[in-house]
């Protein structure tokens, strides 16, 4: 009888903290960066530009913070759980453009947060990437595709948070139906080296807002 060796790959959690993926460790683990959390706690995450790898599912969940979308992704035999809160710049982001991913292939993400130095603020979202193409914007004011966009150029403050609120329980119950119908049903893994975090700082960031 021969003898074989089975390869396990592993789960990392992931979240998005100001343009960057962070995986939270241990105080002592090299190249962890602190910073102090909404609760005043010091944690340690280690930093990261890009993930890669393919969708495996998406799930609106609820957590001590509030409903979160996690998104299942799988690169070689190693999977990445990566929770991106609904209220925020990243969820309204991701679910703007992942209509357009194809969800049989790889897909490049890379998150930014920065300041263009206008009057019109932070931009913050994530790129995708398939190959050497750019995932756009599935959405538009022209071609809605059922999504709900605000009445008029200029909206008052509270009829602006009356939107969003709108627009990001249409967004969770579309990523709902999404997940759903994707269903798990997967090819499976060929082991190969985890490649997928990135450290690079050359990939660009520029945005296409809606």
């Amino acid at each position: 009888m021969g003898l074989t060796t089975s390869e396990k790959g592993t789960k990392t959690y992931l979240s998005i903290i100001n343009g960057k993926f962070a995986q939270k460790v241990k105080a002592e683990t090299p190249n962890a960066v602190a910073r102090e959390n909404k609760n005043k706690v010091t944690i340690h995450e280690l930093l990261y530009d890009a993930l890669e790898g393919q969708i495996l599912g998406l799930k609106m969940e609820t957590s001590d913070f509030g409903r979160q979308l996690t998104v299942e992704v799988r690169s070689g035999i190693d999977k990445f759980n990566l929770a991106i809160p609904m209220e925020s710049k990243y969820f309204d982001n991701f679910c703007y453009k992942i209509n357009g991913v194809n969800l049989n292939q790889d897909v490049k993400m890379i998150p930014y947060s920065f300041d263009p130095g206008d009057s019109k603020g932070k931009k913050t979202g994530i790129n995708f990437y398939q190959g050497d193409v750019k995932v756009m914007h599935y959405y538009s004011i022209e071609d809605p595709k059922g999504k709900p966009f605000p009445e008029g150029k200029e909206l008052s403050e509270s009829k602006w948070k009356i939107y969003k609120l709108q627009e990001r329980d249409w967004l969770a119950d579309m990523i709902e139906a999404k997940g759903k119908a994707m269903g798990g049903a997967q090819a499976e893994p060929t082991a190969k080296p985890m490649a997928d975090l990135r450290k690079s700082n050359t990939e660009e960031i520029n945005d296409m807002p809606f």
